[in-house]
């Protein structure tokens, strides 16, 4: 079993949408043997079925077709489910997936059809190849090390289940135009219970390790039925996220006051704060005050700007930052505590920049060159966590 840190990002892309089959056919095209997962569904307590892979053709795309063929089907009920899961020999962190994708499809099931008890038949979803489809998607998802499964908007065939309407609340979706049931209750509830959907085009930014594609039933010309997945390495993950932007020209302020106008946004949860020389209008020499923001303090940054500059209005717009994986830790300097800054690189390494604040105290305290001081603790940083481990 791996440690937290040494998980992998699994990113889907619905390109002719998500069924259970097409999740563990995208599995076992980036890696996932299919001894490793027949060996580990033996441990659980569930016969009559065979299971099989092969290479087949969408649209164009080659992708994994997995197929669970039952020779004697047995119908489950939610509650003989999760028996059978608990009393299984699988790791607990595959018996915690799986009860928690059953659990998403039984109360989807729940609010589409009014049960009045927890013990729910799930007709065609507690049958034999569903169980197993959702277990393979467990078990794959701990083999392969994946800590974090994101997709991105889910399109839409006329066929709609009720289960899959309940599942889909909430989400970014689009429709085709096309007529079978091209996303199932089962891919639906894998997404819900383990995934997060990143809206529209914002995927992580990250180098991908490999790539895959799972393959659906049908194979309807110029159409890929397929669901296109990706594994990043957490050495190579950075983070992408939505930020305002909150803009003003200034041309009538002591520019002394900056100072004081940094620190009250900084402090008010901005991001960034940068001021830049600029022509305003009438040829004026002026500023360009800008802040970056999370959309949720923008009341307030904005707020803060109109009170303590001279400006009578501010612009603003929606922006995407990738940064860095992060952290922040201290060392000692002359018997001071000193903050660094640490950023993870692509190659794994950590950066360290030492808090500029920190050095300029233990400078004034030591009277040292705050050269020295800046350069040692960067130092002493480098040599005690050279690496993520």
């Amino acid at each position: 079993m791996r440690a937290d840190g040494d998980k992998k990002i699994l990113g889907l892309s619905l390109i002719g949408g998500i069924s259970g089959d097409m999740a563990v056919g995208a599995l076992l095209d980036l890696g996932l043997p299919l001894g490793t997962l027949k060996r580990q569904l033996a441990k659980v307590a569930l016969r009559g079925y065979a299971l099989s892979k092969r290479t087949v053709e969408r649209g164009h795309v080659r992708a994994i077709k997995f197929d669970v063929s039952v020779t004697k089907n047995k119908n489950f009920s939610y509650r003989e489910i999760r028996r059978l899961i608990r009393s299984s020999r699988l790791d607990e962190v595959v018996k915690r997936r799986a009860l928690q994708i059953y659990e998403t499809l039984a109360q989807a099931e729940i609010r589409a059809h009014g049960h009045a008890h927890r013990d729910i038949r799930f007709e065609q979803l507690g049958d034999v190849d569903t169980v197993v489809d959702i277990l393979s998607i467990s078990i794959g998802l701990e083999e392969l090390g994946i800590g974090r499964v994101v997709y991105g908007p889910v399109p839409l065939h006329a066929k709609v289940s009720p289960a899959t309407r309940q599942l889909l609340t909430g989400k970014e979706v689009y429709f085709t135009g096309r007529v079978f049931e091209n996303v199932t209750p089962t891919g639906m509830a894998f997404l819900a219970a383990q995934g997060t959907q990143v809206r529209g085009a914002g995927m992580p930014a990250a180098v991908v390790e490999s790539s895959g594609h799972g393959a659906g039933a049908q194979d309807l010309p110029g159409f890929a039925n397929v669901l296109g997945a990706w594994i990043v390495a957490p050495d190579a993950a950075v983070d992408a996220e939505e930020v305002v932007t909150v803009e003003t020209n200034i041309d009538d302020m002591n520019p002394q006051f900056f100072d004081h106008v940094f620190d009250l946004l900084l402090d008010a949860g901005a991001l960034d704060v940068s001021v830049s020389a600029v022509q305003t209008k009438k040829n004026r020499p002026g500023f360009l005050l800008r802040v970056l923001s999370k959309e949720e303090n923008l009341g307030k940054i904005s707020a803060l700007i109109l009170r303590e500059t001279t400006s009578i209005g501010v612009r603003f717009y929606s922006a995407r930052r990738i940064v860095l994986n992060r952290v922040t830790r201290a060392v000692s300097c002359g018997g001071r505590r000193i903050r660094v800054k640490g950023a993870r690189t692509a190659s794994g390494r950590w950066r360290w920049q030492p808090e500029y604040d920190d050095c300029k105290k233990t400078a004034m305290s030591l009277k040292m060159p705050i050269a020295e001081v800046h350069a040692e603790a960067k130092k002493k940083a480098e040599k005690t966590w050279p690496s993520p481990d």
